[in-house]
């Protein structure tokens, strides 16, 4: 005995949907409108400061101009281009040690502090300044 089948009949068939988890909100406070800002300008300027190397700007008085930071970046520029992972950049009196994959400045010392140190675990030093002194 054959059964009848009826194509179309009853309900049409419908894409199954994956189902959707809902995502839960993050804990994490909003950041605030400073550390924002100071996020995007550092995008702008190609180079992100640690906070370690924040702190020592500060205790050693180094003041880095627009061009140094532009140095910075061109440094960190082309130790990429050669492959470099961490160098050392001496700027105007200054010696920063950077993370070129991460483009962090990690650390930073003055001239006075430079002499008779011995850098590690850096693969690359750029001079990006002949000894020229502050005015």
């Amino acid at each position: 005995m054959l059964d009848k089948v009826n194509i179309g009949e009853g309900q049409p068939a419908g894409q199954v949907q994956p189902s959707h988890q809902p995502v839960a909100p993050s804990k994490r406070a909003p950041e605030s409108f400073e550390a924002v800002i100071k996020k995007e300008i550092e995008k702008l300027k190609g180079v992100k400061f640690s906070a370690h190397a924040l702190e020592r700007l500060t205790a050693r008085n180094i003041r880095l101009s627009a061009d140094d930071v532009k140095k910075v970046v061109e440094a960190m520029n082309r130790a990429q281009a050669k492959g470099a992972k961490d160098s050392l950049v001496l700027v105007r009196g200054a010696a920063l040690v950077v993370s070129v994959k991460n483009r962090t400045v990690v650390t930073v010392l003055d001239r006075e502090e430079m002499r008779g140190n011995v850098f590690t675990n850096i693969d690359s030093a750029i001079v990006m300044d002949g000894d020229e002194r502050e005015a």
